[in-house]
């Protein structure tokens, strides 16, 4: 799990809480932290992840790499977005 983190958590902290739902399900949430004040909120967009202890340590793997990899995507995104609206104001 944290090996699928770790290009997130090298930039950013994030929040992790797990919680028991009901009979045998619990959710998993990972919740991004802004890293300044006027950072795009889309970066802090959590996951959200919910079933068996078995479902979790299946799927939760597979589910935190799709999610870091988005992120960093829409990271590079934004930040080329940012640089070429700079760029063409001056």
């Amino acid at each position: 799990m944290f090996k699928e983190l770790a290009p997130l958590l090298r930039h950013r902290a994030a929040l992790f809480t797990v919680s028991h739902v009901e009979d045998d399900r619990f959710r998993v949430n990972v919740i991004p932290k802004k890293i300044t004040d006027g950072e795009n909120d889309a970066l802090t967009t959590p996951v959200s992840v919910t079933g068996t202890i078995e479902d979790l340590d299946r799927d939760l793997p597979q589910t935190l790499l799709h999610f870091v990899s988005s992120h960093l995507e829409l990271k590079n995104t934004l930040e080329r977005a940012k640089a070429y609206c700079f760029r063409g104001w001056r």
